[in-house]
């Protein structure tokens, strides 16, 4: 963690001091930005399909401006969005996720934060470059992200694959593997402190850690000091177990509502961290859309400036289109609440 962020952007703050006229951020002028607005039509969980909406009644379009905050219209907008700004992305949007995260996974401890993301890829990326050396093994599931191993290899990082069964990693095989830790035999000289999960829908397996298996690895990874890297981007897409009554009965095939849907899920090793352990990455790219490119993490503090300093000086953040996107949708158009129904249509979809 030697990242000690942007020079140019920690000098951000004196623009606010009168008479100052900067010219050292290359920030350009909005005025001279080739797009005035953008319209979005939005699909609803009655009508998923756009192709299929009224675009003069229920779903009109969405639309922003550079300037609508002039105006009063909205908290963001295009003047703004498609400037600099922060790594961790814009403030008014970083709210909404950080509520989100309160209200689905409310984390334990007292100092948590988040912070945006490039996706998930782009977010254990950093992670790794920020977490580890050359010559660290990171834990894994036996079979697990191919793309996780080749972005590690050339890091200098190998995984080290953890037993698994019907339900994923197996706590009995970690246990054996940390209590038994050879460097000699795994090539590492350092025991692991890392371990890589995919908790929902595990790549390439499809398996779901249910509570009690969570449980035990969240202990172990206590008794070891191990942080957890939970990337679940299939969270929301939990599957009740096949049953053949179901597929006759429509009403059964899964929860009706937003309530029915929290309700069910397995909580997330981060709704359990107690000791800020868990850097939990997430992304709309299985519930919305995989082109936005634009995630999130949720860590302590500590973690989360550190990944904000890296991605100042590296990645920036998210594309500032997906962003104002997003937060049309997420925040102007459906607030939590709809958010949720759609997660819950796309759920039973």
């Amino acid at each position: 963690m030697s990242r000690t962020g942007s020079t140019l952007k920690n000098a951000f703050k004196h623009l606010k001091t009168p008479g100052v006229i900067s010219l050292g951020g290359g920030l350009p002028l909005s005025d001279y930005f080739p797009f005035e607005s953008l319209s979005l039509t939005i699909s609803s969980p009655e009508k998923p399909n756009p192709k299929n909406s009224d675009l003069n009644g229920a779903n009109a379009p969405l639309r922003a401006s550079k300037c609508d905050i002039n105006q009063g219209r909205s908290i963001y907008d295009l003047s703004v969005a498609l400037n600099y700004s922060q790594g961790s992305g814009s403030a008014q949007f970083l709210r909404w996720l950080t509520e989100h995260t309160e209200i689905v996974h409310d984390p334990t401890y007292a100092d948590w934060q988040c912070t945006m993301t490039v996706g998930n890829t782009s977010a254990l990326d950093m992670a790794l470059r920020m977490l580890t050396q050359p010559g660290d093994c990171v834990l894994s599931d036996e079979y697990t992200f191919v793309t996780a191993m080749e972005m590690a290899k050339p890091m200098g990082v190998k995984f080290t694959g953890v037993k698994m069964d019907k339900e994923g990693m197996r706590p009995d095989s970690l246990s054996q593997i940390l209590e038994g830790w050879d460097p000699n035999v795994h090539g590492s000289s350092r025991k692991p402190f890392l371990l890589y999960s995919i908790p929902t829908g595990q790549n390439p397996t499809g398996a779901t850690h249910n509570l009690e298996r969570r449980r035990d690895i969240y202990r172990i990874a206590q008794e070891h000091d191990l942080i957890i890297l939970e990337d679940d981007p299939y969270y929301f897409l939990q599957m009740n177990p096949f049953s053949p009554a179901e597929t006759q009965d429509p009403t059964r095939l899964g929860p009706q509502t937003p309530a029915e849907l929290l309700k069910v899920l397995v909580p997330s090793y981060l709704s359990m961290d107690t000791d800020g352990r868990v850097v939990r990455m997430d992304s709309f790219s299985k519930v919305v859309s995989p082109g936005v490119r634009l995630g999130w993490l949720t860590a302590p503090q500590q973690v989360i400036e550190q990944y904000k300093n890296h991605a100042d000086v590296s990645t920036q953040g998210p594309g500032g289109l997906s962003q104002l996107a997003l937060f049309k949708l997420l925040d102007e158009h459906w607030g939590h609440a709809g958010y949720l129904e759609w997660l819950t249509h796309i759920r039973n979809g």
